[in-house]
């Protein structure tokens, strides 16, 4: 891990802090850590928890076996991507 400094307007770094107090967020880094992964989500680009892969095999395990063929649905998501 790194350490950053940033320079912001001080109404910014107050709000942060107040959410702070608040238990809104743990930390100045955490609060910063969530945007830059919001912001990276909102371009597409995917950054995966543990959580969040466990929560996918829980869905994919819970929805069972499919009849489609690798080729079908590969040619489906082809499809839908054009």
């Amino acid at each position: 891990m790194v350490t950053l400094t940033i320079a912001m307007p001080d109404h910014h770094k107050n709000w942060i802090d107040s959410q702070i107090e608040q238990g809104s967020i743990a930390s100045t880094s955490d609060y910063v850590s969530e945007l830059i992964q919001r912001d990276r989500r909102a371009r597409g680009e995917i950054e995966l928890t543990l959580d969040d892969l466990r929560h996918m095999v829980e869905e994919a395990d819970a929805s069972g076996f499919s009849d489609e063929t690798v080729a079908s649905i590969f040619a489906r998501v082809t499809a839908a991507k054009a």
